[in-house]
Order: C-alpha cells, then sequence, then structure tokens
C-alpha cells in the first residue's frame, strides 16, 4: 500500500508502481511512504448539488455495462460525461503504453472536462468499472451553457484550478502548496 494525500473529494488518482512519479525520492518523501511501489494523490471534479443539477438538466442519459470505454487518450473530443451511478476510471498513459497515473471516479465525478473546454483530443482515457449510468453534454452544449451561465463557468474554472494547483503540488513538492 502507498500513502495518501487528500486534494479534493473523495477520487484518488494512483501513481502507477512503474511511473518515474513513483521513484522519485522527492515525492516519496513528501508523501511519506515506506513503501515506493505506489502513491496517492487525491483530485477530483466531484460536482457540487447546484453544479450538477445545472448541468443535468441540459444532459442526455446514458447506460454502459462494465468495462465500456468511454474515450481514449488522443481522441477528438466529443463531451463530458457524469458519472450518475457506478465507478468509472480514468488513467494516463506514457507513449509506450505504461500507465502513469489511474484516477477512480464515483457518483458526483466528472469525466473530460479540460477536453471539452479547451477543444483538445482527451488527455486520460477513461471507461466505466462496473455497469454505469452516466449523463452526457457534447461540447458544444457545454460551451453554449458556459457562455450563458457566468456563475457555471466559473465553477468549471474552479474544478480545472484545482487540478492545476494539485498537479503543481506533486511536481513542485509540499513547498508549493504555501505559495
Amino acid at each position: 500500500m502507498g500513502c495518501a494525500v487528500l486534494f479534493g473529494p473523495n477520487t484518488p488518482i494512483y501513481a502507477h508502481p512503474d511511473s518515474e512519479l513513483c521513484h522519485s525520492e522527492a515525492f516519496r518523501q513528501w508523501l511519506n511512504c515506506s513503501d515506493s511501489r505506489v502513491g496517492r494523490i487525491f483530485v477530483s471534479f466531484k460536482l457540487d448539488s447546484e453544479l450538477e443539477t445545472k448541468l443535468l438538466g441540459s444532459a442526455r442519459s446514458i447506460s454502459k455495462q462494465a468495462g465500456a470505454l468511454l474515450f481514449n487518450q488522443g481522441d477528438a473530443v466529443t463531451g463530458v460525461y457524469i458519472l450518475s451511478k457506478g465507478r468509472a476510471r480514468m488513467t494516463l498513459h506514457s507513449p509506450d503504453g505504461k500507465i502513469h497515473l489511474e484516477e477512480i471516479v464515483e457518483r458526483g465525478g466528472l469525466l473530460g472536462l479540460p477536453a471539452a473546454i479547451s477543444g483538445n483530443p482527451y488527455s486520460l482515457s477513461a471507461e466505466v468499472l462496473s455497469d454505469s449510468e452516466l449523463a452526457f453534454l457534447t461540447r458544444e452544449e457545454l460551451i453554449s451553457m458556459m457562455q450563458s451561465d457566468i456563475s457555471l463557468s466559473m465553477k468549471l474554472v474552479e474544478l480545472l484550478s484545482q487540478e492545476v494547483r494539485a498537479m503543481r503540488d506533486v511536481i513542485a513538492g509540499p513547498a508549493s502548496a504555501q505559495n
């Protein structure tokens, strides 16, 4: 087992045992892990009830069976998924196919937000781990909602900034958390 650092609501990102991140001495010290094989970092795009209500009002419901792929790292963006029931996994792969980070997403989790906002390809892969109910908004629907609702836009920007901050803290170590 590794150690955990909590950045956000209860959704872990696991640094894969073979990743360079896990083998970084500074990272292991920062996590205070005795086992260098696994490090855990908690970040999440977990929706609060107000944001979830706004997004679900325009989304279409879809069902996926366990093992179904939502999107692959590098795929052209289609939209954003909101997990209503079940569990999903998001992974970051290196060019040689090794998994470097793995995030387990539960109810209320948002999948594909950075790509849906930027229009860039998905930076992670996502698959459902159990039979799941999701809501889906196309990129165009999400952007339209953001343009017409400034409070929605600001909440989504806050979620993105939390992820950026968490990743900077991982890269730079605990000293950056003081800035």
